[in-house]
């Protein structure tokens, strides 16, 4: 305040001093806009760049996987069949090709279905994804229920069937339960009922099925009609089946369409392919082909040549046919987790229980000698796999803990294992006579050394 002014000459102060806070009121709001300004800006900004980021770029679903359980029955004892267990076995490296993971079982018993069916559930309501389950096999219905029959059981009536068959009920309760996007159901097993005489009904086939959302499934012919089993490798059917998998459209709808075209003109339409859906979206065999997913993204395409799937599938193909087990020990000891590991092992155990059958040492053909190729288990090179030739001919494998028989010409023969630090050999024999060499691993060489029967038999015994 400034004392001795009057007020007529104070007023210009008073007006400046009002200017000055009025200034100095505007700098304070501006300043204090300025800095909110500066808190606010970049969280903003950040938040339109992340919803930039999410429009733009969407981040790519996972891909799906692909669980198939293949089961083939074939060793009925009243009604044996020729095809189930090559259907199931081909079915199985066409779905592995498709980049499906295959569960394999041939002529299961009713525990062993029971259980595989329930390990299949567990996987694929673990993982979800793509579920398929294909049956070949007897099959039958009994008051409007179907059944699929064990291999193993005598059942005498009706009323024993649902204690000693599968319910279909079962593999569909349990990819219900998954709650995974897509099931696919194969069965072709509507062949004639193997207990039909001792049933006082006498309904063929099988009975329609309700597909559940999400799943498509395909019976070899219409409900109440009986499939043929087919005079070649495979049935009719699961023939037609294969030649279309992997056709390059690949559409579910249109694969079992060409099925069902074909099974009609090699049947003269006696036999009429049949199936039910309820999908609600595209679902492709081959993902390579895939234009719109009924979901997320299904499976990688199909692999190139050159890759790890490719090439175990390239050497299942070398020995599936083989009936040596050391050709599938040797796959076993190569893939312990493969695609077709089950398989092998269910090979393995067949061929050697034929061996056993048949007497632990096979009397040689007159005019060659009987060769036994054996290796035992070891440390030293256990996941080493040598290609056994005779002559420049490949004639076996022999992985770690494996062995095969041969039979070679007389005379003075070379056999040479192919591998790391292999070296051949050649060896004297006699026609009629039989022989036991091994493979000896040791570090930087592998070479063959015949032994005396004693040492072979027990080896070939420790093997079995």
């Amino acid at each position: 305040m400034v004392r001795g002014v009057n007020s007529k000459s104070g007023k210009p102060f008073r007006r400046l001093r009002e200017r000055v806070q009025r200034l100095t009121l505007t700098r304070l709001m501006l300043v204090a806009a300025a800095l909110l300004a500066a808190m606010l800006t970049p969280a903003h900004a950040q938040g339109t760049k992340e919803a930039a980021t999410a429009v733009e770029a969407p981040a790519a679903p996972a891909a799906e996987t692909r669980l198939a359980l293949v089961i083939g029955n074939a060793a009925y004892k009243d009604a044996p069949l020729a095809n189930p267990v090559n259907d199931a076995r081909d079915v199985a490296v066409a779905l592995s090709a498709l980049g499906f993971r295959v569960i394999v079982r041939e002529n299961a018993d009713r525990r062993t279905m029971r259980a595989v069916i329930r390990e299949f559930g567990d996987i694929l309501k673990e993982s979800g994804g793509i579920g398929l389950f294909y049956f070949a096999g007897h099959g039958m219905q009994v008051k409007g229920r179907n059944y699929l029959v064990p291999v193993g059981e005598d059942i005498h009536a009706e009323d024993e069937v649902e204690d000693q068959s599968i319910a279909i009920d079962l593999v569909l309760e349990k990819m219900e339960t998954a709650k995974n996007p897509v099931n696919v159901v194969i069965l072709d097993a509507c062949r004639n009922n193997p207990f039909q005489r001792r049933f006082r009904s006498a309904s063929r086939g099988l009975a329609p099925l309700d597909a559940v959302r999400g799943s498509f499934i395909a019976f070899a012919t219409a409900p109440g009609s009986v499939a043929a089993d087919g005079t070649g490798r495979n049935g009719i059917y699961t023939k037609h089946l294969l030649e279309n998998l992997n056709h390059p459209e690949s559409s579910i709808e249109s694969v079992f369409k060409r099925v069902r075209v074909g099974v009609l003109g090699e049947t003269g339409n006696r036999q009429v392919p049949w199936d039910a859906s309820s999908l609600t979206g595209d679902f492709y065999f081959n993902p390579s082909q895939r234009t719109q997913p009924a979901t997320a993204a299904l499976a990688p395409a199909q692999p190139s040549r050159d890759t790890p799937l490719a090439l175990e599938i390239a050497y299942w193909q070398s020995v599936q046919a083989s009936n040596n087990p050391g050709d599938f020990d040797a796959y076993l000891s190569r893939y312990p987790q493969g695609q077709f590991a089950d398989l092998a092992r269910n090979r393995v155990a067949a061929l050697r229980n034929t061996t056993q059958a048949a007497g632990t040492v096979a009397t040689p053909p007159k005019d060659a000698a009987r060769v036994h190729f054996f290796r035992e288990r070891g440390f030293i090179g256990s996941a080493l796999n040598y290609r056994i030739e005779h002559n420049g001919k490949a004639i076996g494998n022999l992985g770690n803990g494996a062995y095969f028989s041969y039979d070679s010409p007389p005379g003075q023969q070379n056999f040479s294992p192919v591998g790391n630090f292999g070296s051949g050999g050649t060896f004297t024999l006699e026609a009629g006579k039989t022989y036991y060499v091994e493979l000896n691993v040791v570090p930087f060489s592998a070479s063959f050394r015949m032994v005396n029967t004693e040492r072979g038999e027990e080896a070939l015994r420790a093997m079995r």
